[in-house]
């Protein structure tokens, strides 16, 4: 049973991501490196810990490749749980927005 889950997200911009959630009341706890440009940070609201982490790190520190350039998917086949049940996505099932609207600019500060 998970207790105190932590999601992590993949951003090409780490630190707009996390004024982003900053602006919702959310507070940072962790940082890499502590100065200069973050490749990773963590932000807590209400006990709930979100990361953000780079796409350019996860991929050169650790060889993951998180982000396949399709908005809104997530690549590869879905794995198991610890549990044994399949992993299942909880993002809704919405379609990007259409190329120039700017509705997805719309959600970001600045």
């Amino acid at each position: 049973m998970f207790r105190t889950p932590q999601v992590i997200l993949f951003s090409e911009d780490v630190p707009r991501a996390a004024a982003f959630y900053a602006g919702l009341g959310f507070t940072e706890t962790f940082r890499v490196p502590a100065e200069g440009p973050p490749i990773h940070v963590d932000l807590t609201l209400d006990g709930y810990r979100i990361g953000i982490a780079s796409v350019a790190s996860t991929r050169d520190d650790h060889g993951l490749d998180p982000v396949d350039g399709r908005p809104g998917r997530q690549p590869g086949p879905a794995r198991p749980a610890p549990a044994g049940r399949p992993v299942v996505s909880a993002r809704p099932r919405v379609p990007p927005p259409a190329a120039g609207t700017g509705a997805a600019r719309r959600l970001l500060p600045g």
